[in-house]
């Protein structure tokens, strides 16, 4: 943990997150008023993809190179079939990402998991997803792809564009 005096925070510019990792929250490394200074964040590295999916909350979104498994993730992300859950905020503001893929099924694409990605263009789901979150894909303004399948839930505000003043807003892309 960090502390006022410390300050070793002004100088980190790289986050390596190891597959045992549960949990990552959104603030685990904030210093509230004192300023964490995400813009300097030049990388984060995962062991895999399983482990950002599950452990990392709004993380992978700061950084200007994502790597995981060893490889740099540039405009596409896989999901493998290994992957069952998206975790709460797991990609948003991501902005590199301009097609999403999905190799197996999905039981949850959590809250706002990639929100604000605004350069997100296509999304290939897999054959069967449980739920598609609250804001899930909301504010991804360049969407012009979606296949959907088989899908048990997909909550309000799911796909909303950006700053969608209305709850009961629908929002239906250029292409379905």
């Amino acid at each position: 943990s960090f502390c006022e005096d410390s300050q070793p925070y002004n100088k980190i510019d790289k986050l390596i997150l190891h597959d045992k990792l549960e949990y990552v929250s959104d603030a685990a490394f904030s210093m509230g008023f004192y300023g964490f200074d995400y813009a300097k964040i030049e990388t984060i590295c995962v062991d895999n993809m399983e482990c950002l999916c599950r452990a990392c909350s709004e993380i992978p979104g700061r950084a200007k190179t994502l790597i995981v498994g060893g490889e740099v993730i540039s405009d596409t992300i896989t999901i493998p079939a290994s992957v069952t859950d998206i975790t709460y905020k797991c990609f948003y503001m991501y902005d590199n990402v301009k097609t999403l893929r999905f190799e197996g099924n999905i039981s949850k694409i959590g809250f706002e998991a990639f929100k604000d990605c605004k350069n997100l263009k296509e999304i290939y789901f897999p054959k069967k997803i449980g739920v598609i979150e609250f804001g899930a894909f909301a504010g991804c303004p360049s969407l012009e792809k979606i296949e959907l399948f088989e899908v048990e839930k997909i909550e309000r505000l799911a796909f909303a564009p950006a700053g969608s003043p209305y709850y009961g807003e629908v929002y239906v892309p250029r292409q379905v």
